[in-house]
Protein backbone atom coordinates (compact mmCIF):
# COMPACT_ATOMS: atom_id res chain seq x y z
CA UNK A 1 0.00 0.00 0.00
CA UNK A 2 1.53 3.48 -0.84
CA UNK A 3 0.13 6.60 0.41
CA UNK A 4 1.18 9.43 -2.20
CA UNK A 5 0.74 13.17 -2.02
CA UNK A 6 0.79 14.96 -5.27
CA UNK A 7 3.49 17.44 -6.09
CA UNK A 8 1.29 20.87 -6.15
CA UNK A 9 2.13 24.29 -6.03
CA UNK A 10 0.21 25.36 -2.62
CA UNK A 11 -1.61 27.79 -2.81
CA UNK A 12 -1.59 30.52 0.00
CA UNK A 13 -4.12 32.93 2.26
CA UNK A 14 -2.60 36.17 3.55
CA UNK A 15 -3.73 37.43 6.81
CA UNK A 16 -2.99 41.28 7.53
CA UNK A 17 0.00 41.30 9.20
CA UNK A 18 0.52 37.91 8.90
CA UNK A 19 2.03 37.41 5.23
CA UNK A 20 1.58 33.87 3.41
CA UNK A 21 1.11 30.98 4.83
CA UNK A 22 1.02 27.47 3.42
CA UNK A 23 -1.95 25.10 4.51
CA UNK A 24 -0.06 22.97 7.10
CA UNK A 25 1.69 25.50 8.49
CA UNK A 26 1.27 26.85 12.02
CA UNK A 27 -1.09 28.89 13.46
CA UNK A 28 -0.29 32.79 13.62
CA UNK A 29 -0.77 35.58 15.76
CA UNK A 30 -0.72 39.29 14.73
CA UNK A 31 1.35 41.58 16.39
CA UNK A 32 -1.81 44.19 15.92
CA UNK A 33 -4.90 41.75 17.50
CA UNK A 34 -8.02 42.76 16.43
CA UNK A 35 -11.07 43.35 18.53
CA UNK A 36 -14.69 42.50 18.15
CA UNK A 37 -16.27 45.32 17.21
CA UNK A 38 -18.86 46.28 19.32
CA UNK A 39 -18.09 43.97 22.11
CA UNK A 40 -17.04 44.96 25.66
CA UNK A 41 -15.73 43.34 29.03
CA UNK A 42 -16.76 46.01 31.65
CA UNK A 43 -14.88 45.41 34.82
CA UNK A 44 -16.17 46.07 38.45
CA UNK A 45 -14.59 47.69 41.18
CA UNK A 46 -15.22 44.82 43.53
CA UNK A 47 -13.47 42.24 41.19
CA UNK A 48 -10.42 41.01 43.08
CA UNK A 49 -6.91 42.34 42.22
CA UNK A 50 -4.65 40.11 40.31
CA UNK A 51 -2.02 40.01 43.28
CA UNK A 52 -5.42 39.28 45.53
CA UNK A 53 -6.79 36.12 46.04
CA UNK A 54 -11.01 35.38 45.23
CA UNK A 55 -11.65 35.06 48.71
CA UNK A 56 -10.30 38.62 49.10
CA UNK A 57 -13.42 40.50 47.94
CA UNK A 58 -16.85 39.37 49.74
CA UNK A 59 -19.37 37.37 47.95
CA UNK A 60 -21.61 39.86 48.55
CA UNK A 61 -20.94 42.65 47.89
CA UNK A 62 -19.34 41.17 44.53
CA UNK A 63 -22.77 39.84 44.07
CA UNK A 64 -24.95 43.28 44.83
CA UNK A 65 -22.50 45.15 42.17
CA UNK A 66 -23.21 42.31 39.51
CA UNK A 67 -27.05 42.62 40.10
CA UNK A 68 -26.82 46.75 40.35
CA UNK A 69 -24.56 46.73 37.30
CA UNK A 70 -26.24 44.75 35.10
CA UNK A 71 -29.93 46.04 35.45
CA UNK A 72 -28.19 49.51 35.08
CA UNK A 73 -26.94 48.17 31.48
CA UNK A 74 -29.56 46.45 30.66
CA UNK A 75 -31.71 49.88 30.50
CA UNK A 76 -29.02 51.51 28.79
CA UNK A 77 -30.22 52.12 25.07
CA UNK A 78 -28.37 50.19 22.51
CA UNK A 79 -26.51 47.92 24.89
CA UNK A 80 -27.15 43.91 25.36
CA UNK A 81 -25.67 41.75 28.32
CA UNK A 82 -24.52 38.67 27.22
CA UNK A 83 -22.99 36.61 29.65
CA UNK A 84 -21.35 37.33 33.64
CA UNK A 85 -18.82 35.65 34.91
CA UNK A 86 -18.88 36.75 39.09
CA UNK A 87 -16.07 34.47 40.03
CA UNK A 88 -13.49 37.38 38.25
CA UNK A 89 -16.04 40.34 38.20
CA UNK A 90 -16.61 40.98 34.76
CA UNK A 91 -19.61 41.88 32.71
CA UNK A 92 -19.78 40.99 28.79
CA UNK A 93 -22.38 43.72 26.79
CA UNK A 94 -22.66 44.49 23.01
CA UNK A 95 -23.22 47.91 22.26
CA UNK A 96 -22.48 50.34 19.54
CA UNK A 97 -18.99 50.91 18.31
CA UNK A 98 -16.50 53.11 20.10
CA UNK A 99 -18.76 53.13 23.41
CA UNK A 100 -16.72 52.26 26.04
CA UNK A 101 -16.03 55.51 27.75
CA UNK A 102 -19.82 56.15 27.21
CA UNK A 103 -20.99 52.73 29.04
CA UNK A 104 -18.20 53.29 32.17
CA UNK A 105 -20.16 56.64 32.49
CA UNK A 106 -23.22 55.49 32.47
CA UNK A 107 -22.68 52.51 34.33
CA UNK A 108 -21.63 54.62 37.66
CA UNK A 109 -19.26 54.07 39.68
CA UNK A 110 -19.44 50.58 40.17
CA UNK A 111 -17.14 49.52 37.03
CA UNK A 112 -13.51 50.35 37.16
CA UNK A 113 -12.94 49.74 33.43
CA UNK A 114 -14.91 49.38 30.09
CA UNK A 115 -12.01 47.16 27.57
CA UNK A 116 -12.94 45.61 24.02
CA UNK A 117 -13.57 41.89 23.96
CA UNK A 118 -9.96 40.21 21.63
CA UNK A 119 -9.98 37.99 19.50
CA UNK A 120 -8.04 35.00 19.88
CA UNK A 121 -7.11 32.88 16.80
CA UNK A 122 -7.26 29.47 15.73
CA UNK A 123 -4.64 28.33 12.37
CA UNK A 124 -5.42 30.42 9.66
CA UNK A 125 -5.09 27.57 6.98
CA UNK A 126 -4.93 27.98 3.08
CA UNK A 127 -5.73 25.43 0.16
CA UNK A 128 -5.00 24.69 -2.83
CA UNK A 129 -7.48 25.85 -5.31
CA UNK A 130 -10.14 23.65 -6.70
CA UNK A 131 -8.36 22.84 -9.85
CA UNK A 132 -5.35 21.63 -7.92
CA UNK A 133 -7.73 19.40 -5.88
CA UNK A 134 -8.91 17.60 -8.50
CA UNK A 135 -5.93 16.99 -10.22
CA UNK A 136 -4.66 15.73 -6.79
CA UNK A 137 -7.48 13.52 -6.80
CA UNK A 138 -6.90 12.17 -10.57
CA UNK A 139 -3.40 11.49 -9.76
CA UNK A 140 -3.84 9.37 -7.07
CA UNK A 141 -7.19 7.88 -7.23
CA UNK A 142 -5.21 3.93 -7.22
CA UNK A 143 -2.78 5.08 -4.29
CA UNK A 144 -6.61 5.95 -2.50
CA UNK A 145 -8.69 3.04 -3.11
CA UNK A 146 -6.02 1.11 -1.23
CA UNK A 147 -5.94 3.28 1.33
CA UNK A 148 -9.49 2.89 1.96
CA UNK A 149 -10.88 -0.06 4.29
CA UNK A 150 -13.56 -2.53 2.74
CA UNK A 151 -17.00 -1.31 3.20
CA UNK A 152 -18.30 -2.81 6.34
CA UNK A 153 -21.05 -1.12 7.80
CA UNK A 154 -19.87 2.25 8.55
CA UNK A 155 -17.13 3.88 6.59
CA UNK A 156 -14.41 3.54 8.42
CA UNK A 157 -10.99 3.92 7.35
CA UNK A 158 -8.44 1.48 8.49
CA UNK A 159 -5.52 3.58 8.72
CA UNK A 160 -1.75 1.92 9.01
CA UNK A 161 0.50 2.34 12.65
CA UNK A 162 1.65 5.57 12.19
CA UNK A 163 4.16 5.38 15.07
CA UNK A 164 7.20 5.08 13.34
CA UNK A 165 6.25 9.06 11.82
CA UNK A 166 5.88 10.12 15.35
CA UNK A 167 9.22 11.67 15.87
CA UNK A 168 8.35 13.44 18.76
CA UNK A 169 7.07 10.27 20.90
CA UNK A 170 11.15 9.82 20.30
CA UNK A 171 12.47 13.16 21.21
CA UNK A 172 10.48 13.09 24.90
CA UNK A 173 10.95 9.21 25.28
CA UNK A 174 7.00 8.69 25.66
CA UNK A 175 7.69 4.92 25.00
CA UNK A 176 9.60 4.66 28.50
CA UNK A 177 6.64 5.47 29.98
CA UNK A 178 4.29 3.70 28.26
CA UNK A 179 6.60 0.46 29.05
CA UNK A 180 6.08 1.34 32.49
CA UNK A 181 3.04 1.47 32.45
CA UNK A 182 2.38 4.92 32.84
CA UNK A 183 -0.29 6.35 30.75
CA UNK A 184 -2.21 9.17 32.55
CA UNK A 185 -4.29 6.30 33.40
CA UNK A 186 -4.70 4.32 36.71
CA UNK A 187 -7.03 4.09 40.39
CA UNK A 188 -7.04 7.93 39.26
CA UNK A 189 -6.46 9.08 35.74
CA UNK A 190 -5.51 12.92 34.83
CA UNK A 191 -8.33 14.95 33.91
CA UNK A 192 -6.92 17.04 30.89
CA UNK A 193 -9.35 19.95 29.92
CA UNK A 194 -8.85 21.22 26.68
CA UNK A 195 -9.23 24.45 25.48
CA UNK A 196 -9.64 24.68 21.46
CA UNK A 197 -11.83 24.54 18.36
CA UNK A 198 -14.65 22.23 17.56
CA UNK A 199 -13.78 18.35 17.60
CA UNK A 200 -14.54 15.14 15.75
CA UNK A 201 -16.05 13.60 18.88
CA UNK A 202 -16.57 10.05 16.56
CA UNK A 203 -12.50 10.22 15.89
CA UNK A 204 -11.43 6.54 17.18
CA UNK A 205 -8.36 8.79 19.20
CA UNK A 206 -10.44 10.77 20.72
CA UNK A 207 -14.22 8.89 20.98
CA UNK A 208 -13.97 7.90 24.58
CA UNK A 209 -13.90 11.79 25.87
CA UNK A 210 -16.14 12.52 29.25
CA UNK A 211 -19.12 13.48 27.33
CA UNK A 212 -20.64 14.42 30.80
CA UNK A 213 -18.33 17.28 31.31
CA UNK A 214 -17.33 18.51 28.12
CA UNK A 215 -19.24 21.49 26.77
CA UNK A 216 -19.62 24.24 23.88
CA UNK A 217 -18.77 27.95 24.35
CA UNK A 218 -19.64 28.95 21.09
CA UNK A 219 -23.34 30.44 19.88
CA UNK A 220 -24.94 28.81 17.27
CA UNK A 221 -22.39 25.91 16.87
CA UNK A 222 -22.14 22.32 18.58
CA UNK A 223 -18.78 20.45 20.33
CA UNK A 224 -18.75 18.57 17.35
CA UNK A 225 -16.65 20.03 14.30
CA UNK A 226 -18.72 21.19 11.61
CA UNK A 227 -16.76 21.16 7.86
CA UNK A 228 -19.23 23.27 6.59
CA UNK A 229 -18.99 26.24 8.61
CA UNK A 230 -15.31 26.63 7.76
CA UNK A 231 -14.00 29.51 5.84
CA UNK A 232 -17.13 31.86 6.67
CA UNK A 233 -19.73 29.23 6.02
CA UNK A 234 -18.17 27.90 2.64
CA UNK A 235 -17.18 24.84 3.73
CA UNK A 236 -14.00 25.39 1.78
CA UNK A 237 -11.73 24.70 4.39
CA UNK A 238 -12.05 21.02 5.00
CA UNK A 239 -12.51 19.08 7.90
CA UNK A 240 -9.16 20.03 9.46
CA UNK A 241 -9.82 19.98 12.95
CA UNK A 242 -7.06 21.84 15.30
CA UNK A 243 -8.91 20.72 18.60
CA UNK A 244 -8.79 16.96 17.56
CA UNK A 245 -5.30 17.39 16.81
CA UNK A 246 -4.12 18.82 20.24
CA UNK A 247 -6.30 16.62 22.10
CA UNK A 248 -4.97 13.30 20.32
CA UNK A 249 -1.88 14.90 21.06
CA UNK A 250 -2.51 14.95 24.80
CA UNK A 251 -4.48 11.67 25.10
CA UNK A 252 -4.77 10.00 21.54
CA UNK A 253 -5.65 6.34 22.55
CA UNK A 254 -3.52 3.36 21.45
CA UNK A 255 -6.10 2.09 19.22
CA UNK A 256 -4.00 -1.46 18.74
CA UNK A 257 -1.30 -0.97 16.02
CA UNK A 258 -3.89 1.99 14.43
CA UNK A 259 -3.19 5.42 13.77
CA UNK A 260 -1.12 7.52 16.40
CA UNK A 261 -1.03 7.52 20.47
CA UNK A 262 -1.15 10.14 22.79
CA UNK A 263 1.39 11.27 25.89
CA UNK A 264 -1.20 9.82 27.83
CA UNK A 265 -3.74 7.76 26.30
CA UNK A 266 -5.63 6.59 29.30
CA UNK A 267 -5.70 10.39 30.45
CA UNK A 268 -9.50 11.72 30.72
CA UNK A 269 -10.20 14.42 27.95
CA UNK A 270 -12.58 16.83 28.51
CA UNK A 271 -13.26 18.49 24.89
CA UNK A 272 -13.81 22.63 25.71
CA UNK A 273 -14.66 23.96 22.07
CA UNK A 274 -14.32 28.33 22.17
CA UNK A 275 -13.21 28.45 18.42
CA UNK A 276 -15.38 29.20 15.81
CA UNK A 277 -15.24 27.20 12.72
CA UNK A 278 -16.71 29.80 11.02
CA UNK A 279 -14.56 32.37 11.81
CA UNK A 280 -11.73 30.31 13.00
CA UNK A 281 -11.20 32.65 15.66
CA UNK A 282 -12.72 33.08 19.06
CA UNK A 283 -13.69 35.49 22.40
CA UNK A 284 -11.40 36.22 25.45
CA UNK A 285 -14.52 36.39 27.25
CA UNK A 286 -15.43 32.63 26.36
CA UNK A 287 -11.93 31.32 26.87
CA UNK A 288 -11.95 32.43 30.42
CA UNK A 289 -15.60 31.01 30.69
CA UNK A 290 -13.60 27.56 29.40
CA UNK A 291 -11.00 28.37 32.23
CA UNK A 292 -13.55 28.79 35.02
CA UNK A 293 -15.86 26.53 34.13
CA UNK A 294 -12.56 23.72 33.98
CA UNK A 295 -12.09 24.95 37.56
CA UNK A 296 -15.43 24.07 39.22
CA UNK A 297 -15.15 20.76 37.31
CA UNK A 298 -11.99 20.14 39.15
CA UNK A 299 -9.79 19.51 36.13
CA UNK A 300 -5.90 18.90 37.00
CA UNK A 301 -4.63 20.68 33.61
CA UNK A 302 -6.05 23.02 31.17
CA UNK A 303 -4.21 22.42 27.47
CA UNK A 304 -4.37 26.46 25.30
CA UNK A 305 -3.11 25.72 22.11
CA UNK A 306 -4.19 29.15 21.06
CA UNK A 307 -3.72 32.96 21.62
CA UNK A 308 -2.92 36.58 20.76
CA UNK A 309 -0.38 39.00 21.05
CA UNK A 310 -0.61 42.35 22.13
CA UNK A 311 1.16 45.38 22.15
CA UNK A 312 1.22 46.86 25.76
CA UNK A 313 1.56 50.40 23.80
CA UNK A 314 -2.05 50.46 22.25
CA UNK A 315 -2.74 50.44 18.94
CA UNK A 316 -4.82 53.37 17.56
CA UNK A 317 -8.27 52.87 16.36
CA UNK A 318 -7.94 49.14 18.12
CA UNK A 319 -7.15 49.25 21.79
CA UNK A 320 -4.82 51.43 24.32
CA UNK A 321 -2.09 50.50 26.32
CA UNK A 322 -5.26 50.71 29.59
CA UNK A 323 -7.18 48.02 27.75
CA UNK A 324 -4.24 46.08 28.20
CA UNK A 325 -3.24 45.87 31.15
CA UNK A 326 -7.04 45.89 32.24
CA UNK A 327 -7.41 42.44 30.10
CA UNK A 328 -3.99 41.37 31.67
CA UNK A 329 -5.68 41.70 35.24
CA UNK A 330 -8.75 40.13 33.66
CA UNK A 331 -6.99 36.86 32.41
CA UNK A 332 -4.42 37.00 35.85
CA UNK A 333 -7.84 36.22 38.10
CA UNK A 334 -9.08 33.76 35.92
CA UNK A 335 -5.80 31.82 35.69
CA UNK A 336 -4.65 33.01 39.62
CA UNK A 337 -8.43 30.99 40.77
CA UNK A 338 -7.23 28.22 38.22
CA UNK A 339 -3.75 27.59 40.25
CA UNK A 340 -4.99 27.97 43.88
CA UNK A 341 -7.71 25.50 43.19
CA UNK A 342 -5.55 22.97 42.49
CA UNK A 343 -5.46 23.49 37.85
CA UNK A 344 -2.12 23.62 35.94
CA UNK A 345 -2.75 25.37 33.14
CA UNK A 346 -0.49 25.09 30.17
CA UNK A 347 -0.21 27.45 26.85
CA UNK A 348 1.31 27.50 23.62
CA UNK A 349 3.81 30.75 23.22
CA UNK A 350 3.45 33.05 20.25
CA UNK A 351 4.76 32.60 16.88
CA UNK A 352 4.87 34.45 13.72
CA UNK A 353 6.72 34.49 9.95
CA UNK A 354 9.86 34.43 12.29
CA UNK A 355 11.13 33.89 16.11
CA UNK A 356 10.82 36.73 18.29
CA UNK A 357 12.66 37.38 21.05
CA UNK A 358 10.11 38.25 23.83
CA UNK A 359 12.58 39.80 26.43
CA UNK A 360 13.72 42.39 23.90
CA UNK A 361 10.42 42.85 22.58
CA UNK A 362 9.52 44.29 25.44
CA UNK A 363 6.40 45.94 24.62
CA UNK A 364 4.62 42.66 23.51
CA UNK A 365 2.09 40.98 26.01
CA UNK A 366 1.59 37.49 24.88
CA UNK A 367 -2.09 35.47 25.97
CA UNK A 368 -1.71 33.27 27.32
CA UNK A 369 1.64 32.78 28.28
CA UNK A 370 2.55 35.95 29.98
CA UNK A 371 0.53 35.55 32.53
CA UNK A 372 1.99 34.63 35.95
CA UNK A 373 1.32 30.53 36.72
CA UNK A 374 0.56 29.84 33.03
CA UNK A 375 3.49 27.36 31.42
CA UNK A 376 4.41 28.67 28.56
CA UNK A 377 6.21 26.18 25.84
CA UNK A 378 8.32 27.02 22.97
CA UNK A 379 8.72 24.81 19.94
CA UNK A 380 11.03 22.31 18.53
CA UNK A 381 11.66 20.09 15.85
CA UNK A 382 13.61 18.14 13.46
CA UNK A 383 15.09 19.10 9.67
CA UNK A 384 14.91 16.92 6.70
CA UNK A 385 13.61 14.39 8.94
CA UNK A 386 12.26 12.45 6.23
CA UNK A 387 15.80 11.97 4.19
CA UNK A 388 17.58 11.15 7.69
CA UNK A 389 15.76 9.73 10.61
CA UNK A 390 18.86 10.44 12.84
CA UNK A 391 19.33 14.05 12.71
CA UNK A 392 18.50 16.14 15.55
CA UNK A 393 15.34 16.69 16.44
CA UNK A 394 15.41 19.82 19.02
CA UNK A 395 16.05 22.35 16.94
CA UNK A 396 13.83 25.45 18.01
CA UNK A 397 11.52 26.09 15.61
CA UNK A 398 11.54 28.99 13.09
CA UNK A 399 8.59 30.52 13.71
CA UNK A 400 8.50 30.23 17.94
CA UNK A 401 8.55 33.15 19.92
CA UNK A 402 10.74 32.93 23.17
CA UNK A 403 11.83 34.59 25.88
CA UNK A 404 12.45 34.15 29.88
CA UNK A 405 8.90 35.72 30.70
CA UNK A 406 7.40 33.49 28.64
CA UNK A 407 8.95 30.36 28.37
CA UNK A 408 9.36 27.57 31.15
CA UNK A 409 9.51 24.58 28.87
CA UNK A 410 9.91 22.96 25.25
CA UNK A 411 8.49 20.35 23.64
CA UNK A 412 8.52 18.68 19.83
CA UNK A 413 5.57 21.26 17.74
CA UNK A 414 7.36 20.78 14.47
CA UNK A 415 9.66 23.16 12.51
CA UNK A 416 9.13 24.76 8.90
CA UNK A 417 11.97 25.52 7.71
CA UNK A 418 12.06 23.18 4.69
CA UNK A 419 9.08 25.03 3.78
CA UNK A 420 11.41 28.03 3.24
CA UNK A 421 14.40 26.30 2.01
CA UNK A 422 12.92 23.32 0.04
CA UNK A 423 9.06 23.61 -0.66
CA UNK A 424 8.87 21.31 -3.31
CA UNK A 425 11.29 18.18 -2.36
CA UNK A 426 9.96 15.16 -1.81
CA UNK A 427 10.35 12.17 0.66
CA UNK A 428 9.33 8.90 1.25
CA UNK A 429 8.74 6.44 4.61
CA UNK A 430 8.56 2.52 4.40
CA UNK A 431 5.92 2.23 7.22
CA UNK A 432 6.02 -1.81 6.53
CA UNK A 433 6.38 -4.20 3.72
CA UNK A 434 3.21 -3.23 2.49
CA UNK A 435 2.99 0.77 2.71
CA UNK A 436 4.81 3.18 2.03
CA UNK A 437 4.30 7.19 2.82
CA UNK A 438 5.37 9.75 0.07
CA UNK A 439 4.84 13.12 1.26
CA UNK A 440 6.37 16.65 0.94
CA UNK A 441 9.96 16.20 3.21
CA UNK A 442 8.73 19.52 4.56
CA UNK A 443 5.70 17.49 6.61
CA UNK A 444 7.52 15.02 8.20
CA UNK A 445 9.14 17.23 10.12
CA UNK A 446 5.32 18.21 11.37
CA UNK A 447 3.74 16.40 14.15
CA UNK A 448 1.27 13.88 13.02
CA UNK A 449 -2.06 13.54 15.06
CA UNK A 450 -5.57 12.88 14.65
CA UNK A 451 -7.31 15.66 12.71
CA UNK A 452 -10.05 14.97 10.45
CA UNK A 453 -13.55 13.37 9.43
CA UNK A 454 -14.34 10.75 8.25
CA UNK A 455 -14.34 11.54 4.76
CA UNK A 456 -10.87 12.76 5.21
CA UNK A 457 -11.12 15.68 3.21
CA UNK A 458 -8.08 17.93 4.26
CA UNK A 459 -5.57 14.99 3.69
CA UNK A 460 -7.25 14.27 0.16
CA UNK A 461 -6.82 17.39 -0.84
CA UNK A 462 -3.25 18.04 0.94
CA UNK A 463 -1.43 14.65 0.66
CA UNK A 464 -3.63 12.91 -2.00
CA UNK A 465 -4.29 10.01 0.04
CA UNK A 466 -7.60 9.28 2.86
CA UNK A 467 -6.40 8.94 6.60
CA UNK A 468 -8.29 10.89 9.68
CA UNK A 469 -4.57 11.85 10.56
CA UNK A 470 -2.40 14.66 9.81
CA UNK A 471 0.44 16.40 9.82
CA UNK A 472 0.64 20.28 11.65
CA UNK A 473 3.61 22.39 12.94
CA UNK A 474 2.92 24.94 15.57
CA UNK A 475 3.74 25.64 19.41
CA UNK A 476 -0.35 24.53 19.16
CA UNK A 477 1.52 20.79 18.97
CA UNK A 478 3.97 21.78 21.76
CA UNK A 479 2.14 22.41 24.64
CA UNK A 480 -0.53 19.29 24.54
CA UNK A 481 3.22 17.46 24.69
CA UNK A 482 3.64 19.40 27.98
CA UNK A 483 0.10 18.62 29.30
CA UNK A 484 0.57 15.02 28.36
CA UNK A 485 3.68 14.80 30.64
CA UNK A 486 2.04 16.66 33.35
CA UNK A 487 -1.07 14.34 32.92
CA UNK A 488 1.08 11.24 33.01
CA UNK A 489 2.89 12.56 36.53
CA UNK A 490 -0.95 12.99 37.86
CA UNK A 491 -1.49 9.36 36.98
CA UNK A 492 1.26 8.03 38.52
CA UNK A 493 0.66 9.68 42.03
CA UNK A 494 -3.01 8.77 41.69
CA UNK A 495 -4.57 12.06 43.14
CA UNK A 496 -4.91 15.83 42.49
CA UNK A 497 -1.34 17.13 42.27
CA UNK A 498 -1.00 21.10 43.07
CA UNK A 499 0.70 23.09 40.38
CA UNK A 500 3.32 23.95 42.19
CA UNK A 501 3.93 20.56 42.55
CA UNK A 502 3.53 19.66 39.36
CA UNK A 503 5.52 22.38 38.18
CA UNK A 504 8.48 21.28 39.86
CA UNK A 505 8.07 17.60 38.55
CA UNK A 506 7.85 18.80 35.26
CA UNK A 507 11.56 20.91 35.92
CA UNK A 508 12.78 17.10 37.38
CA UNK A 509 11.41 15.80 33.40
CA UNK A 510 13.21 17.60 30.92
CA UNK A 511 16.69 17.70 28.88
CA UNK A 512 18.91 20.48 29.73
CA UNK A 513 19.43 21.26 25.61
CA UNK A 514 20.35 25.26 26.17
CA UNK A 515 22.13 27.44 27.78
CA UNK A 516 22.69 25.75 31.12
CA UNK A 517 19.89 25.89 33.65
CA UNK A 518 16.74 27.88 32.48
CA UNK A 519 17.51 29.70 29.34
CA UNK A 520 15.09 31.81 27.47
CA UNK A 521 14.34 29.52 24.60
CA UNK A 522 13.81 25.95 26.15
CA UNK A 523 12.82 27.23 29.60
CA UNK A 524 13.78 24.76 32.11
CA UNK A 525 14.59 22.02 29.24
CA UNK A 526 12.73 20.11 26.64
CA UNK A 527 9.85 18.18 28.40
CA UNK A 528 11.25 14.24 29.09
CA UNK A 529 8.36 11.85 29.21
CA UNK A 530 10.49 9.13 29.88
CA UNK A 531 11.76 10.62 33.45
CA UNK A 532 8.45 10.28 34.73
CA UNK A 533 9.65 6.73 35.78
CA UNK A 534 12.11 7.77 38.22
CA UNK A 535 10.29 10.43 39.97
CA UNK A 536 9.69 10.18 43.61
CA UNK A 537 6.04 11.36 44.24
CA UNK A 538 5.65 12.83 47.67
CA UNK A 539 2.60 10.67 49.42
CA UNK A 540 -1.00 12.76 49.85
CA UNK A 541 -0.30 13.17 53.53
CA UNK A 542 3.05 14.95 53.04
CA UNK A 543 1.00 17.58 50.52
CA UNK A 544 -0.45 19.14 53.42
CA UNK A 545 2.02 21.45 54.28
CA UNK A 546 2.83 23.34 51.36
CA UNK A 547 6.03 25.61 50.58
CA UNK A 548 5.28 29.26 51.61
CA UNK A 549 7.32 29.75 48.27
CA UNK A 550 6.94 28.57 44.89
CA UNK A 551 9.49 30.49 43.27
CA UNK A 552 12.44 27.41 44.08
CA UNK A 553 10.34 25.53 41.64
CA UNK A 554 10.11 27.79 38.37
CA UNK A 555 11.49 30.94 39.22
CA UNK A 556 10.10 34.55 39.62
CA UNK A 557 7.23 34.10 36.81
CA UNK A 558 5.21 31.77 39.29
CA UNK A 559 5.48 34.15 42.22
Amino acid sequence: MRFAAAVAVVACLRHPALGALASDEAPRRALTASIKEGSYTVLLTSAPAAAADASGTSASVMAAQLEATTKTLNAMHGITVKKSLPKIGVIVVDGPPNSAANIKKAAGPNVEAVVPSFVFKAPALAFEPASRREIATNINSAEKSKSESNLRGKRVLVEPDLTPLQWSRKAIKVDRAAKAGLKGGGKRPARVAIIDGGFWLDHPAIARYNRELSFNFVPREKLMFNPALTEGGTGKGLDLSHGTHTASIVGGADLGGQGTIGVAPEAELVLLKVLSEETGSGYDYNILAAIIYATTIKADIINMSLGVTLDMRGVEGEYTAADVQYTKRIWSQAVKDAYNSGVTIVGAAGEGDKSINMDKASYLVDFPTSVPYVVGVSATGPVFWGRDQSTPLDKLAVYSYYGSKVIDFAAPGGNTKVLVTHPNAQCSYKLNAETTVDLACRRFDYVVSACCGPQALFPLDAYGFKTRYGWLAGTSMASPHVAGVAALIVGKAGRRVPPQELLGYLKQCTNDIGDAGKDAKYGFGRINAGKVVDLKIRPWWDTLVECQSSSWLLGARFD
